[in-house]
């Protein structure tokens, strides 16, 4: 059988199923006071620093452990859209956790602008750069799209953002471009970056988000103050650990090597 839905999940792999196999033993609470329960936080503040390190973000960025890449985009538009006499951009072509939860606070009377898209399916940047005013406090905009494929140039029009403004809030749905493209945070300059870990190899129920400045976001999900009290519930530590590993093994000349033996695999059936 050939499978052709690795935009929608992939399987994981046999070194992130073996690390979250091995990582289900440490079932211990990271936040209780005994000894072996520190060192089970080590282990997530290890995986944790590994991936921005991995990612190349600024210093004093973070990343915060999520159960899914919905909840992490809820998280950041439910953090970001907060005063109804600001404006918030919105990619006309977001994934539905992102545009879901936009069009639910338009219903809410929150200022809700919606910026149009290319005929190729990308952000139609024109538009984007004339609904810039003083108003605007944040935009969203998809990186890769999990419906056409288009990719907007993050770097450039994060830029162009922040020349205009440097307080607007920036984030990207980067789901869709990880293990596709080379992510570099630093250079793409935004605010949040969302990623998710079943999309790569790695397991489901568990992905995250980069902050550049944690002093900015409002935790949408409270309790025992976990994960810097910016997402509280107790950790999914196999998950995190297996994630962690997946991310690890994504190089980028596999998945064009991958990509490039799929299509000649899809011709030579194709042939009767």
């Amino acid at each position: 059988m050939l499978y052709f839905d690795n935009s929608a999940t992939t399987k994981i792999s046999k070194e992130a199923l073996e690390t979250y196999n091995n990582a289900s033993d440490f079932f211990y609470n990271p936040s209780a006071l005994y000894g072996v329960a520190g060192e089970i936080k080590s282990k997530i503040d290890s995986a944790r620093s590994n991936i921005i390190k991995q990612f190349k973000c600024t210093i004093g960025s973070t990343f915060i452990f999520t159960g899914s890449a919905t909840e992490a985009n809820n998280s950041i538009l439910r953090s970001s859209i907060t005063r109804k006499d600001k404006t918030y951009l919105i990619g006309g072509g977001e994934h539905s956790s992102v545009y879901e939860v936009a069009k639910s606070l338009l219903e809410q009377g929150y200022n809700i602008k919606f910026i149009p898209l290319t005929s190729n399916g990308g952000i139609d940047e024109d538009k984007l750069y004339q609904m810039l005013d003083k108003d605007v406090a944040f935009v969203s905009l998809i990186h890769v799209s999990n419906e056409t494929g288009a990719i907007n140039n993050i770097k450039k029009i994060t830029e162009k953002i922040k020349a205009y403004n440097k307080n607007i809030l920036v984030h990207s749905d980067g789901v869709q471009a990880v293990g596709k493209l080379n992510i570099n945070l630093a250079s793409l300059g935004v605010d949040y970056y969302t990623i998710s870990a079943h999309k790569i190899n790695g397991p489901k129920g568990v992905g995250g988000f980069f902050i550049k400045d944690a002093k900015k976001f409002k935790a949408f999900i409270l309790g025992g103050g976990q994960e810097m009290a910016l997402r509280s519930g107790t950790e999914n530590i196999p998950a995190i650990l297996s994630f962690e590993c997946a991310l690890s093994k994504i190089e980028l000349k596999d998945f064009f090597k991958h990509k490039e033996a799929l299509l000649k695999e899809i011709d030579r059936k194709s042939v009767v």
